[in-house]
């Protein structure tokens, strides 16, 4: 890596505009890669430790979730000693590898111009450079059975043994992340540099996410399916519409639990 391309990924560290823009993410709205909404949350990444973030569909939380593990691995393991670890994890195998890992793969399509490493094909695993930088690296993990299947680590254990200066976590369907989980992590989020998002669906009360929204130590922002679909985005597949938005209006109920955590990014009364 040449010392121009080192110079062009550290200035990512304060302008991910230029990192979505440099692995030619697409222009949504207003001329821009990003809705406010997922700015919101890529800011609030940046200024705290812990980010909870509830979320309607359709609103760009896994794509977002997706570049946000690239890039916070990608600046600080470009500065010395090259030490980052990024965990991404779901509590379903098949969300992990097909749904978050193909939106982490998509960047690297761009992204490994700028950075090189090893993506590992069929696995979700990006390393760096394993011998000479061990500790830089994008790891999946699959947060719910006690076991090893394959190659892909879980539970508990699988969290705790990493440690450094530059750890973030990314919880997608974060509701359903089993609570010795988040007991085993929340300890891990200690240094000044340490990131956890946990994202995804408000669809259950009795889960830690639920509480991460009374928790002081937590940022707390929702993505709401109305207001993305407010945006008017049409060159993104799978962005919410006002049609989708009223068809699940229509079949579930305007006040329903259904609605409340799918449309609007709420928790439901009871379980959705």
């Amino acid at each position: 890596m040449t010392a121009t391309v080192r110079d062009i990924v550290a200035e990512w560290a304060d302008d991910y505009l230029s990192f979505l823009d440099a692995i030619k993410a697409p222009t949504v709205y207003r001329g821009k890669p990003l809705t406010p909404q997922q700015e919101d949350v890529w800011d609030s990444v940046i200024e705290n430790k812990r980010t909870a973030c509830k979320s309607g569909n359709g609103t760009g939380k896994d794509w977002l979730a997706a570049r946000i593990a690239v890039w916070y691995a990608l600046v600080n393991g470009i500065k010395e000693p090259h030490e980052a670890i990024v965990l991404t994890s779901s509590p379903q195998e098949k969300h992990l590898k097909k749904v978050l890992w193909g939106e982490i793969r998509a960047v690297m399509a761009n992204a490994l111009a700028f950075t090189g490493g090893n993506l590992m094909p069929g696995e979700c695993e990006w390393y760096a450079d394993r011998i000479a930088f061990p500790k830089w690296y994008i790891k999946g993990i699959v947060a719910n059975a006690r076991r090893r299947v394959g190659s892909i680590e879980h539970a508990e254990v699988a969290f705790s043994c990493y440690s450094g200066a530059n750890v973030m976590i990314i919880w997608d369907e974060a509701c359903d992340i089993p609570d010795h989980i988040w007991e085993a992590v929340s300890p891990m989020i200690s240094g000044p540099n340490h990131r956890l998002l946990a994202i995804g669906n408000p669809v259950k009360v009795t889960t830690g996410f639920y509480q991460c929204f009374s928790a002081p130590t937590y940022s707390h922002i929702t993505l709401s399916s109305r207001e993305a679909a407010g945006y008017g985005i049409q060159n993104v597949p799978g962005m919410a519409t006002k049609e989708m938005v009223a068809d699940l209006e229509l079949e579930y109920g305007e006040g329903s639990g259904y609605v409340a955590a799918h449309v609007d990014g709420d928790f439901p009364e009871s379980e959705a």
